[in-house]
């Protein structure tokens, strides 16, 4: 199992983050062993970072402000490896 990142999904061979990320995933999906990664997006954990800004009535804005991303909570994720 691997925790990869969703900057991998289209990502750009030419960014740093998504390639290193791409090759982590090359090398699991090439083990020959099975296999799941998993591409999760903001986690809720990081949500109290944005409590100054929303408190000051701030709006709290994505890298990429008309893409919809939902921040998902760890234990969610957990769960799903769980279950694998």
């Amino acid at each position: 199992m691997l925790l990869s990142s969703r900057s991998v999904v289209r990502g750009k061979p030419d960014n740093a983050i998504a390639n290193m990320w791409t090759v982590f995933e090359t090398a699991v999906r090439s083990s020959g062993l099975p296999w799941t990664v998993l591409e999760p997006s903001g986690f809720m954990s990081n949500a109290l970072h944005w409590a100054p800004q929303i408190r000051a009535g701030d709006v709290v804005r994505a890298p990429s402000a008309d893409a919809p991303i939902a921040a998902i909570d760890p234990y969610d994720i957990a769960a799903v490896t769980e279950a694998r």
